[in-house]
């Protein structure tokens, strides 16, 4: 009786189907079912509970819903949305790949990306999908943006995640109304030698390429004519042909102006703005991304913290391995705690900023070190350390001296803010014994 419940346990129903949990590519099977489904309950069932992720996903499933059109990504973010409820075709290719812990299934889908899925062997011998794991193996080394976002909503307080999802619809409408003026501009581009639209005339040279003057009119200010603002520097401009170079290029911007016709704006005025959608403002780029800025914030703004959010886990990177290299010629030991940072400097690679490898960009002048080495780490034999991806080396502090250590449960201010999670709460990078660079969980 005891091994007939036991089974019975391991064994859900997924509508009309069901699914074996010890099967670990049963489960990735069903949970690519459910994702084609848009059924989220099903997902949930399917899934490591993660803080942060039920509601990203509440908030997914909104965002992704009849607007799968207007998204552009590059391979990496991508790979990450193939596992969230946009409706492509993704399967799984072979069996799992299992270890002790962990499982991992190659996905494959129409696009050309090739999507990783990681389930986690639960203590009963059962698998559920990690789908941050997952997110972080599709972003192939580079900051997951999903995984960011599960993050800055784990760190909301509990009243702000819900009205974020009650608020859902029309924030999210404005974002898909400027995808499609993007589109337009871009296709206006195309047909004049990938110059832009005069901006004195930017609406009307649109209009043959929508629908509708409605395509002009943001849903939350449909008393206005006009709800969009091109970018008075880009008149004229060229369309970059280059991915990167296009989503620099700022075009559009949801806000109120006086003119009811061929609104412009000049991106000074962005930091004047409180916010059109609550807090936020929307803003779309060259690329056709659309990114929400906090009020009284310029898109320059949010490139220079992104920027520093980068090359600050580069440096982190490269402390890692640093730390290793040391170790490799020092006895297989890491550097100590008295004289980690001076052990390293020699070994440092140059950031790609060519700044200091010990001082995160945006420091105050005159700072000399923003990393500390965790103490309990100092050292110690690199043989004695088992599960490397979860311990951590590195991570960032307040300026401090060289050769600076702290504590297991030492948590740095929050200083980080990337264009995919601008206004969600600051963060702080650390990086893990593997060379991994998360978000310092708080």
């Amino acid at each position: 009786m005891r091994a007939l419940l036991c089974c019975c346990c391991c064994v859900v129903a997924l509508g009309a189907a069901e699914v074996d949990r010890r099967d670990p590519t049963a489960v990735s099977t069903a949970f690519l079912q459910a994702l084609r489904q848009k059924d989220l309950e099903a997902q949930l069932g399917l899934v490591v509970k993660t803080p942060g992720l039920e509601p990203f996903l509440r908030v997914a499933v909104a965002q992704m819903t009849g607007r799968e059109g207007g998204l552009q990504l590059d391979g990496a973010g991508l790979a990450e949305l193939a596992l969230l409820p946009v409706g492509w075709p993704v399967e799984v290719v072979a069996p799992a790949v299992v270890t002790a812990e962990t499982a991992t299934v190659d996905l494959t889908t129409t696009l050309l990306v090739k999507p990783k899925m990681l389930l986690a062997k639960q203590a009963d011998g059962t698998w559920l999908v990690d789908l941050v794991a997952s997110f972080k193996a599709c972003a192939a080394g580079r900051v997951s943006m999903m995984a960011s976002q599960v993050s800055a909503m784990a760190s909301m307080r509990p009243e702000m995640a819900a009205q974020i999802e009650d608020a859902q619809e029309q924030p999210w409408q404005c974002q898909q109304k400027l995808r499609d003026l993007v589109n337009a501009l871009v296709a206006y581009a195309e047909e004049h030698g990938q110059k832009l639209p005069l901006a004195a005339v930017w609406q009307d040279e649109l209009l043959p390429y929508l629908e509708d003057a409605k395509a002009f009119v943001c849903p939350l200010h449909e008393a206005e004519e006009c709800s969009y603002a091109f970018n008075i520097a880009l008149s004229e401009a060229k369309l970059s042909g280059n991915w990167q170079e296009q989503d620099a290029q700022l075009l559009l911007a949801c806000c109120a102006n006086d003119r009811p016709d061929n609104p412009t704006f000049a991106e000074s005025e962005l930091r004047q703005m409180a916010g059109r959608h609550g807090p936020l403002n929307v803003v779309a780029t060259g690329s056709q991304q659309v990114y929400m800025l906090p009020g009284n914030t310029s898109f320059s703004d949010l490139l220079a913290a992104d920027a520093q959010a980068t090359a600050s886990q580069e440096r982190l990177t490269n402390l890692v391995a640093a730390a290793k290299a040391w170790a490799k010629a020092n006895g297989g030991r890491l550097p100590a705690a008295a004289t980690w940072s001076d052990d390293l400097a020699p070994l440092l690679k140059k950031p790609s900023d060519n700044g200091d490898p010990l001082v995160a960009p945006g420091s105050p002048d005159g700072t000399v070190c923003t990393y500390a080495l965790r103490a309990e780490l100092a050292g110690r034999p690199l043989a004695e350390l088992v599960n490397h991806r979860k311990l951590v080396l590195f991570c960032e502090t307040e300026p401090r001296q060289r050769n600076t250590t702290v504590a297991a449960d030492y948590r740095a201010p929050g200083q980080h803010h990337t264009r995919w999670q601008s206004s969600g709460p600051a963060f702080a990078w650390q990086a893990m014994l593997n060379g991994e660079v998360r978000q310092q969980e708080r």
